[in-house]
């Protein structure tokens, strides 16, 4: 009985150590597997939660910006075409506003900016800006053979690629007529001795906030849609009759202004003409000494002395008058008849025998449309 009772305590411990034995393995197991769990995701780049990256968004937004560039504006309007213009200059120490006159057509600003240069010497920086139309005839070479302007919503150019110190610029803006509204912009340093990249900040400065406006309101049309010429002396009705042909009359851009224009169709020939504006009593005077060379003649347009030639343009017939109104007013006017005929045909009849009547039929069609115009 003893002995039985001795067998069986033997294998109850022995059990019992086979089972500590198995336990302690399964920990062991556990343990190892735990490590190589823990090493690879070691291994693994760590992965950003949305926390963190709300974190780091807000470090960025928080990181301060280049400071942007303090600036004043500068505004130029034109009642009489109802054009206006704005741009911004960098708010240096030393600016001042030198100039705003509005001449006619054209508006002038001239800004002024004064600094002592590195050699001690006072020297200065000009921003002369000017305000007017165009046509846009010819735009496509400018843009060709000059530089493109930067930082710009406009087309337009930089004459010449001048960009060290003196860079006359040329901005063409809203539609205006026929044409755009454009601002010339020339920012110019004496000596060039501004320092370079204050120079280089008000050019982008001026290229980036330069806008153009055309106005509601101008003073180049009455209440009653007559024409009134930019200078004021002159008023034409919108349709007027030459040669027996109704024709409109309406302004286009020509030379950096606006002239009223017409065309029609007499003797079988297209016809064109112009006026172009105020002239000098002395260059009335000087006329026919001036174009000796075409044959320049007296005559009358509509009972008023006036002063004539003619030339052959490429092609086209054309005559230039200087017309008087009163003491004081002298207009210049074009008349171009588009015909079929060629370089030589036209020489012949300005040299030969039909000259006379050249000279009649053209002084004609001036004749009746100067008789529709009222001085003012």
């Amino acid at each position: 009985m003893k002995k039985f009772a001795a067998m069986v305590l033997a294998l109850v411990m022995c059990l019992g150590m086979t089972s500590c034995g198995d336990s302690g393995s399964e920990s062991k197991d556990k343990e190892d597997t735990s490590s190589v769990s823990a090493k690879s995701d070691s291994e693994k780049p760590a992965e950003t939660s949305a926390a963190d990256s709300a974190d780091n968004a807000e470090t960025e937004a928080t990181e301060p910006a280049e400071p942007e560039v303090e600036v004043q504006s500068v505004e130029a309007a034109n009642e009489l075409l109802g054009i206006k213009c704005s741009f911004d200059v960098p708010k240096f120490e030393g600016w001042e506003q030198e100039k705003y006159e509005e001449d006619g057509d054209q508006t002038r600003v001239k800004l002024k900016y004064s600094f002592t240069a590195d050699d001690g010497s006072n020297s200065y920086c000009t921003i002369d800006v000017y305000l007017l139309v165009d046509s846009t005839n010819g735009l496509d070479w400018f843009m060709e053979k000059n530089e493109n302007i930067p930082n710009t919503e406009y087309m337009g150019y930089i004459n010449g690629h001048t960009r060290s110190q003196d860079c006359p610029m040329y901005f063409y803006g809203e539609d205006y007529l026929d044409g755009k509204v454009r601002v010339d912009v020339n920012v110019s340093c004496m000596d060039e001795n501004m320092p370079q990249d204050k120079y280089e900040e008000m050019l982008t400065t001026i290229q980036k906030s330069l806008r153009t406006e055309v106005l509601d309101t101008n003073k180049i049309y009455d209440s009653d849609g007559n024409l009134l010429t930019v200078d004021g002396k002159l008023k034409i009705p919108p349709v007027v009759e030459i040669a027996g042909t109704k024709a409109e009359v309406h302004f286009a851009t020509y030379n950096r202004t606006i002239d009223a224009q017409t065309e029609f169709t007499a003797d079988g020939n297209n016809v064109e003409m112009h006026e172009s504006g105020l002239v000098r009593s002395d260059i009335f005077d000087k006329f026919i000494e001036s174009y000796a060379k075409d044959q320049p003649y007296d005559c009358e347009v509509n009972g008023h002395a006036a002063k004539g030639r003619l030339w052959n343009d490429f092609g086209t017939l054309t005559a230039e008058y200087i017309v008087q109104f009163d003491d004081e007013t002298f207009y210049r006017f074009y008349v171009s008849s588009k015909g079929s005929l060629d370089l030589a045909a036209i020489n012949e009849m300005m040299n030969g025998a039909e000259r006379g009547t050249l000279e009649a039929q053209l002084n004609g069609y001036l004749s009746d449309f100067v008789s529709s115009i009222e001085t003012l």
